[in-house]
C-alpha cells in the first residue's frame, strides 16, 4: 500500500479515465486495520 496521498492520486487518475468503482481486498481477517484505514483516510478524500 502506498502513502495516503498516492492512493488518492491514483484513484483520481482512474476516475479521470471513467472508472466508477474500485474494490480493495485484504486477507488478514484477524485485523480490521486495512478496512478502517480505507474508511477513515481514503473514502472521505475521494467521495
Amino acid at each position: 500500500m502506498g502513502l495516503t496521498s498516492e492512493i488518492v492520486d491514483t484513484l483520481g487518475k482512474y476516475a479521470d479515465l471513467g472508472v466508477e468503482e474500485v474494490q480493495f481486498e485484504h486477507f488478514n481477517f484477524t485485523s480490521d486495520e486495512v478496512p478502517e484505514y480505507l474508511a477513515n483516510e481514503i473514502a472521505p478524500r475521494v467521495a
